[in-house]
């Protein structure tokens, strides 16, 4: 019995600490929000990436290319999310 406790005592941690993670991630997601509009984050995304992708002419393929337009790519849904969120309560 005593095992079982100290499994579930682990296994509440675990989730107590899964949530503090989601927590301070909401909190930078927050920031990142209330320093500018959706709207100009896929605007900066696009711009970023559309430099990147200049730069790579000039420097050469980089083996991480396709990592980086996954990220790009994931982050651009992300904001783009929101600022559907935005058109749709306005």
């Amino acid at each position: 019995m005593q095992k079982y406790n100290k499994q579930i005592d682990s296994e509440s941690a675990d989730a107590q600490s899964d949530d503090s993670t989601c927590m301070a991630y909401g909190e930078k997601v927050k920031e990142l929000l209330s320093a500018s509009s959706p709207e100009a984050w896929c605007d900066h995304l696009w711009a970023m990436y559309g430099g990147y992708v200049v730069a790579q002419k000039e420097l050469g393929y980089g083996p991480d290319a396709p990592n980086i337009f996954w990220s790009f790519r994931d982050l651009l849904f992300f904001f783009e999310s929101f600022r559907e969120k935005e058109r749709a309560q306005a």
